[in-house]
């Protein structure tokens, strides 16, 4: 989550103004291709280097999952007398 708040707070102040909670709003809902790649690299890259790192795509994608496996588990375990093995 607070890679999506670094991505929102532009000026890097530590707060979401009211127009960069706007601003970043638009991009995410309605921005363009080349807006929307833009913001979800700088989610990714949470230390602002213009790169994203091996321990920055880590950290991402383990929060990501940890999240999303539950779920899938429940799924699956529903969907269980439909399934052949």
């Amino acid at each position: 989550m607070f890679s999506v708040f670094k991505a929102f707070d532009q000026d890097n102040d530590g707060y979401v103004s009211l127009e960069e909670w706007v601003k970043g709003l638009s991009v995410f809902l309605r921005g363009d291709f080349e807006e929307k790649k833009k913001f979800c690299f700088d989610v990714f890259d949470t230390n602002g280097d213009g790169f994203i790192s091996r321990d920055e795509m880590f950290m991402l994608l383990k929060n990501s999952l940890v999240r999303v496996i539950p779920y899938a588990i429940i799924i699956l375990i529903s969907i269980q007398p439909w399934l052949t093995v």
